[in-house]
């Protein structure tokens, strides 16, 4: 996880906030915001710690000319938080409108072939180190699962029932719980992951934690990923700067596609089977999914001619 170092008038309360989002668990990338913002205060140099519209304003403007305009929202979002944190401590913080997003991020769908060749990499990656078999384990929840990186790094053992096959995602995203039910195989290579690794059931242990026993970054996930799409031979379209390009999020897309296709081959209505992906994608609103009845409809030539009709509804995951 990177350091940043803040010198701005308000270091000791983005300190402080850095470090509490920390302990919750959220992710290290609203740090890179609060440092943008403290790179600008510095710069200005205000004479007290109270963010008038002025000041934020600036800052936003401030901000890359050609970044994308929903990575600016992803900037907003991030300082809005520390506002209310702001406010609630008693220093004055400007909240800006969130502005509108561009909906024109197409994500990457993996062909099955695609799938089974990321898997095979993630699993040459194995050496004699137990913590090499966390991967491997990893890539599979998030395609046979549709997990979030951060959901996966986010189980602890307390999390995990393997009598009943059942996952439980705690504070998804929008603060949700959720229950992910496994497929047999992804419930038996648990099982011996945990096995191996000697984790004790319904503890606070991390299901996946680095060498000195804390969670691991959503950065380690991506290197790691990024070594897989290298040697499974798939290559990264070259993009403009700041766009979002294949990344280990494209296997929760690839998930939801795969299972509505399959769906599709049994015979499945797919806006009747929607509620179902909705609940075990833990979406908000159904806006959310139909996105991938969307999605299935623009590429769904590509997928099905690539695609294996497996029995299940949900996709296969290679063992």
């Amino acid at each position: 996880m990177k350091k940043y170092t803040y010198n701005s008038i308000l270091k000791t309360e983005i300190e402080n906030y850095t470090d509490l989002r920390t302990a919750q668990g959220h992710s290290a990338k609203e740090n890179a915001t609060l440092f943008s913002l403290d790179l600008y205060l510095q710069k200005e140099k205000p004479v007290e710690k109270p963010l008038s519209p002025i000041i934020v304003d600036g800052w936003v403007s401030s901000l890359p000319k050609n970044l994308h305009a929903n990575t600016k929202i992803v900037y907003i979002s991030h300082y809005s938080g520390f506002a209310k944190y702001l406010n609630s401590i008693g220093i004055p913080a400007f909240i800006p409108e969130r502005p509108g997003g561009e909906d024109t991020y197409i994500p990457y769908i993996f062909s099955h072939d695609e799938v089974k060749r990321l898997i095979a990499a993630a699993d040459n990656m194995i050496s004699t180190k137990k913590l090499a078999l966390q991967f491997p384990l990893i890539i599979r929840l998030l395609y046979g699962c549709g997990m979030r990186a951060g959901e996966a790094l986010g189980l602890k053992m307390m999390d995990v029932d393997l009598n009943d096959g059942i996952i439980i995602i705690r504070h998804g995203k929008g603060s949700k719980d959720r229950y992910v039910p496994l497929t047999t195989e992804l419930k038996d290579i648990l099982k011996q992951y945990i096995n191996i690794m000697k984790k004790e059931p319904f503890s606070d242990q991390w299901v996946f934690a680095n060498t000195k026993n804390n969670r691991h970054s959503t950065e380690w996930v991506r290197q790691k990923f990024n070594r897989c799409l290298e040697a499974a031979k798939i290559d990264k379209p070259s993009l403009q700067r700041y766009s979002r390009n294949i990344c280990p999020h494209c296997l929760r897309h690839s998930f939801a596609v795969h299972s509505f296709k399959k769906q599709g081959h049994l015979g499945i209505d797919m806006y009747t089977a929607a509620p179902l992906l909705a609940a075990y994608m833990g979406h908000s609103t159904f806006r959310d999914t139909e996105y991938y009845l969307r999605l299935t409809d623009e590429i769904g030539q590509e997928i099905v001619a690539k695609s294996i009709n497996y029995a299940n509804v949900f996709p296969e995951v290679p063992q």
